[in-house]
């Protein structure tokens, strides 16, 4: 496997949105966001188990993240028994593989520009991206990394998504992903699931540390859910 250094220019506009985030708001400390990741969390697993992939049979597939960040997903899917020799990762942002490195020592993460990737065709069972497209601001370097996860999945595997459908006003640094360009994206693969997650997220940090069954009762509305799960299989 060749890597292939990542795009600068990108790398420093991601750098510099990442570098004035605030982080607090996405702790596992504030409620608010801990009921988004649990919530997501319920997802994934489900997810998991639509596709076979719950238990050992997760232990025996090969599982690459796009736009990995320090792995935390990669680590979470390890707890639900993914085997950590069997998955990968590559980030645009080489502080956050190198922390990664050090969080994740059995995982194999290198820094790459995802839309070329290095590793080789048809090679992974599972591939993720996770609020990863909506911080790629130009369609077509979106359609590039779509053909990436395409081109690294294995016939029969399957491509998992979660990424914002809604574009947050606030926040010039992201784009949401229509239902109509998220099907485009994957248009050679089939789908096998769709829907709107996880309430928005400005809400649910501002109402759940004050009232969980005001957020359950909120969810109930499919437009206050602010991303899309979905799940394409590679004929």
């Amino acid at each position: 496997m060749t890597q292939r250094p990542a795009n600068p220019g990108e790398r420093r506009r991601l750098e510099a949105a990442y570098g004035k985030r605030d982080p607090a708001p996405y702790s596992y400390f504030n409620r608010g966001q801990l009921h988004l990741i649990q919530q997501q969390d319920r997802e994934m697993l489900a997810a998991l188990r639509r596709i076979g992939a719950s238990g050992e049979q997760l232990g025996r597939m090969d599982v690459f993240e796009v736009g990995c960040g320090s792995g935390h997903l990669l680590r979470k899917l390890v707890s639900w028994g993914a085997d950590p020799q069997r998955c990968a990762g590559a980030d645009i942002r080489p502080d956050v593989i190198e922390r990664g490195g050090r969080l994740n020592p059995h995982i194999r993460l290198f820094h790459a520009d995802c839309r070329d990737t290095g590793e080789d065709a048809q090679r992974y069972d599972l591939v993720l991206q996770n609020i990863v497209f909506s911080s790629v601001l130009q369609p077509d370097l979106r359609e590039a990394l779509a053909r990436e996860m395409v081109r690294i999945t294995r016939p029969g595997g399957v491509i998992w998504w979660c990424d914002l459908r809604y574009r947050n006003p606030r926040n010039p640094d992201v784009v949401g992903i229509g239902k109509k360009e998220l099907l485009g994206l994957f248009a050679d693969c089939r789908l096998e699931f769709l829907r709107p997650i996880l309430l928005v997220p400005p809400l649910a940090r501002r109402l759940a540390p004050i009232s969980k069954m005001a957020c359950d009762l909120l969810y109930l509305l499919p437009f206050l859910r602010g991303h899309y799960v979905a799940t394409f299989r590679k004929p």
